[in-house]
Parts: structure tokens; C-alpha cells; sequence
């Protein structure tokens, strides 16, 4: 009988010592979530004050950096002991956690209400050649997309056709059957610029293009023949410009040796400029794009070539050793 009764004693200070060590832990998390809670609550007065002011900058920038409450969206409920719970502490923190997600979609109605009467000005388009210089991306080839007959050469800074096939290896990027080839920057956000000088064969095409392009086969694999890509013809005395397979643009004009191309991802614009000489518009399409472009070189007729400039850099007096000619090879 006494060992029985020693047993149950010891079983129900194991219990209690059990219960005391849950109940010790749910208090720390308990006033854990209330103090990690406190500066959220204070940073929500804050911006309850600044939305009654005129200063929207300052409303705004408070509001992008606040927390979101999403890790605080099941009420606490932390029994310990059927005589003894925590029932009473966790509606507390259940509450307050409700006012903050009140007083946060009050605040976010606020916000939204404030960028809808906030006017944001743009900046002006680049009119100059120094200003458009201001936004120079350096391209680089992406050799894994070249095709067969393209080779590289300085410093794979220039990109040539000929009748001669490479010994590239087989790549997913690769178009195997169209004499293409992709840059590796892709581009989105704000405003790029860059420029290549061009010439020999029969025509070169300037364009820009979505990664999921099709690589293989002939059928809508040219730049501006597909609706993953823009492209710009130029020959020697004729431009046109294509996308999804629609001729958009088609006037015969001189365009130069020396290419500009203007890209300003959020405005969905894609111009391109004659830099030979003076700086002249040749043609710009408006368009909105929906996931980044890849700048791109599309050449026909053995002899055409594509060279990245470095925009940056003084390059107008250098030129490749091909003069700029369509139509002589």
C-alpha cells in the first residue's frame, strides 16, 4: 500500500514539475510575442500620424518598411493543466494581435488612398547623345546561343557570317538553325542604352528578345517573326521593324554604320538611332513587355557582322577592317 501511495506521489510531482517547466516556457513565449509585438504597435501610431499630414514621401517610406503580420494569424490558446490554463493571457495577446491587424489594413486603405493622389513624374526621355550615354549597358555574347555559322572574334566582341561551319558544341540555347545569336544581359526596370556598328552581306537584324524564344527549326524562330521578340532589318538602303510576325515599320532610308538602341522597360519603349554622324531617330515602337529582354543579332549573307561598342569609351573613330557596305560580299 505504501509503495503504491510513493508511486502516485512521485507521479504527481513529475506532473506538476512538468506542467510548471510548460507553463514557464509558454510565459517567456507569451511576453516574447508581446514585446516583439510593442514596436510594431508604436511604428503603426506613427504612420496613424503622418497620415494626417501633407508630407506623402515621408508617409509612404514609413509605410513600405513596416512588417507584415501574416506569422500572427492563429489566436494562442496554451492549456497547461486542466485547473490551471492560460486561457485568459491568450485572449490578451489575441486581441492586441486583432488591433494591430486592424490598425495595418486602416493603414494600408491609407496608403493606397495616397498613392492613388500622389502624382509621380517621370523623368524626361534622353534627347542627347551624352544623356542617352547616361543609361550605356556594356553587352557581352552569350556563345552557347550562337549558331553554326557565326564565328567570334575579338575577344568574342565582334560577330561574323560565314560559309564555314563552327565546331560548337549542341546547347539548349542554341539556334541551330537561323544565324542568330543572344546577349547575356537580360534587361528590365529602368532605362538601358547601347550601340553596335554593323554592315557587309545582305542585312543585319537589331533586336530584342525574351529568353523562351524557339531555338530549333526554322518556323518562328527569326527575330520579329514570333511574339517573343522585336527586331529592327536594316539593309543597305531599307529598314524595317518586326514583331509577331507583322511588318510595324517599313521605309527606305540611309541608316548608318553605328546603331543606337534605346530600351525603357517600365515605358515599354525600344528605339533605335543612326550615332554615325549626328544622332537621329530611326524608328521607335511603344509596346509593354512582360518579362526581360535579351538584346539580339540576327545576320544574313556571308560577311555581315555585328560589333558591341563600349559606349562609354571614345570608339567613334574606330571601325572594324569590313567598310560598312551591304551587299558587297
Amino acid at each position: 500500500m505504501k509503495d503504491n501511495q510513493s508511486k502516485v506521489t512521485e507521479l504527481i510531482q513529475g506532473q506538476t514539475k512538468s506542467a510548471v517547466r510548460e507553463a514557464e516556457g509558454f510565459i517567456k513565449t507569451l511576453q516574447q510575442e508581446i514585446s516583439n509585438m510593442r514596436p510594431l504597435d508604436a511604428d503603426l501610431q506613427h504612420l496613424e500620424l503622418l497620415s494626417h499630414t501633407n508630407n506623402d514621401v515621408r508617409f509612404l517610406e514609413s509605410a513600405v518598411s513596416l512588417p507584415l503580420l501574416t506569422e500572427y494569424k492563429k489566436p494562442f490558446v496554451f492549456l497547461v493543466h486542466p485547473y490551471n490554463s492560460f486561457e485568459r493571457d491568450s485572449m490578451a495577446v489575441s486581441e492586441l494581435i486583432e488591433k494591430l491587424n486592424t490598425t495595418s489594413k486602416l493603414s494600408l486603405f491609407t496608403i493606397s488612398r495616397k498613392v492613388r493622389n500622389t502624382r509621380i513624374v517621370r523623368s524626361p526621355p534622353p534627347q542627347t547623345r551624352e544623356e542617352f550615354l547616361q543609361y550605356a549597358s556594356k553587352l557581352t555574347f552569350n556563345t552557347n546561343s550562337a549558331h553554326e555559322c557565326l564565328i567570334l572574334r575579338n575577344e568574342n566582341r565582334e560577330v561574323m557570317a560565314t560559309h564555314l561551319l563552327q565546331d560548337y558544341p549542341e546547347h539548349t540555347q542554341r539556334f541551330n538553325c537561323r544565324a542568330q545569336i543572344l546577349c547575356n544581359e537580360g534587361f528590365r526596370g529602368s532605362p538601358k542604352y547601347w550601340e553596335v556598328e554593323i554592315g557587309g552581306g545582305t542585312w543585319v537584324c537589331i533586336a530584342v528578345s525574351y529568353q523562351g524564344i524557339r531555338r530549333k527549326g526554322k518556323q518562328r524562330t527569326l527575330f520579329g517573326r514570333n511574339a517573343q521578340s522585336w527586331g529592327l532589318r536594316c539593309e543597305r538602303v531599307h529598314v524595317e521593324f518586326w514583331h509577331d510576325n507583322k511588318t510595324i515599320f517599313s521605309k527606305f532610308q540611309s541608316h548608318g554604320s553605328k546603331i543606337g538602341v534605346y530600351l525603357d522597360y517600365r515605358a515599354g519603349i525600344l528605339a533605335f538611332y543612326n550615332v554615325s554622324d549626328n544622332m537621329s531617330l530611326i524608328y521607335k515602337h511603344q509596346t509593354v513587355f512582360k518579362e526581360p529582354v535579351y538584346p539580339g543579332f540576327g545576320l544574313a549573307g556571308k560577311g555581315s557582322y555585328v560589333r558591341l561598342c563600349d559606349p562609354v569609351k571614345n570608339e567613334t573613330k574606330m571601325s572594324l577592317s569590313s567598310p560598312f557596305k551591304f551587299g558587297s560580299l
